[in-house]
C-alpha cells in the first residue's frame, strides 16, 4: 500500500465521519440548556465572629443567604414554542422544602418572549411565548441556602429534549480568558503535526494505520469540544458579571 493510497483512506474515512457528525448537527433540536452561578453573602458561623448580631427579613431570621443567577436558553437550532411545553412538565426552578426563597426576578429576557414568574412556596414557574436559539432568560433568586446544590431546573420540551445543565468548560469562571479553548486548538494542531509525521516517515504500514486512526479520534474529540454548549453571549455578560 503505497503513501497515495493511504491519503486516499484517510479522506474517505474522514469524509464518512464529518457526513455522520454534520448530518446530526444539521438534524432540527429543541434542546433547552441551564447553567447556575451562586454567591453567598451570609453564612451562620458570622455569630460566632461577630456577638450580638441579628439579621433578619421580613422579622424573620436569616442563618444563611445566597444569590443565585440560572440562565435558560435553547441550544437547539430550532424556536421552542409555549405550546411543545407539556403541563404535567412545565419549565420550572425548585429549592428544597426546608429551604427558603426571600426574592426572585427576572434580569434579562427577549422582550418578545413575555416571560412571566409564578411563585408557588419553592417552585418558580416558568410562562413565556416562545424561546428562540441561543436566546433566553436570566433569572435571580435570594434564598437561604449556602450554595445551589438544593437548587433544580426542571421542564420538558415535547419532541425534544429534558432542560438539561451544560458541560461548559468555564462554569463558574467569570472571565472568558480562564476558558480553556487554547486546548482545544492546541490538540487540534497536534493532530496536524502527528498526521504530517505519519505520512512523512519511513516507519511501516500497520504503524501507519494505527496512527491515521489515532489522530481522527484526537481530532473528533477535539472538534466536539470546540462546539460544545456555552452560554449564549447575549447572555454571557450578564450572567457571569458580579
Amino acid at each position: 500500500m503505497d503513501k497515495h493510497t493511504i491519503i486516499n483512506y484517510v479522506i474517505a474515512i474522514g469524509s464518512v465521519i464529518l457526513s455522520v457528525l454534520f448530518y446530526f448537527w444539521s438534524k432540527k433540536k429543541k434542546s433547552p440548556s441551564f447553567e447556575i452561578l451562586s454567591t453567598n453573602i451570609i453564612t451562620e458561623t458570622i455569630k460566632s465572629k461577630i456577638n450580638n448580631i441579628f439579621i433578619s427579613y421580613n422579622n424573620i431570621e436569616i442563618k444563611n443567604l445566597t444569590v443565585t443567577k440560572i440562565a435558560i436558553w435553547n441550544s437547539g437550532n430550532s424556536t421552542i414554542w409555549k405550546n411543545e411545553i407539556p403541563e404535567s412538565n412545565k419549565f420550572r426552578i425548585e429549592l428544597d422544602a426546608n429551604e427558603n426563597i426571600f426574592e426572585h426576578e427576572i434580569i434579562y429576557q427577549d422582550s418578545d418572549s413575555k416571560l412571566l414568574l409564578h411563585r408557588q412556596d419553592n417552585i418558580i414557574n416558568l410562562d413565556f411565548e416562545f424561546i428562540e436559539p441561543q436566546n433566553g432568560f436570566i433569572i435571580k433568586i435570594t434564598h437561604s441556602s449556602l450554595n445551589s446544590e438544593k437548587i433544580r431546573v426542571l421542564g420538558k420540551v415535547i419532541g425534544g429534549d429534558n432542560i438539561s445543565r451544560i458541560n461548559d468548560f468555564s462554569r463558574n469562571v467569570p472571565n472568558e480568558e480562564k476558558d480553556s479553548w487554547w486546548l482545544k486548538y492546541l490538540v487540534m494542531v497536534m493532530f496536524g503535526i502527528i498526521l504530517f509525521y505519519t505520512f512523512s516517515s519511513e516507519m511501516q504500514i500497520y504503524f501507519k494505520v494505527l496512527f491515521m486512526f489515532t489522530c481522527l479520534i484526537i481530532f473528533a474529540a477535539a472538534f466536539t469540544q470546540s462546539i460544545q454548549k456555552k452560554v449564549p453571549k447575549k447572555l454571557h455578560s450578564i450572567f457571569y458579571q458580579e
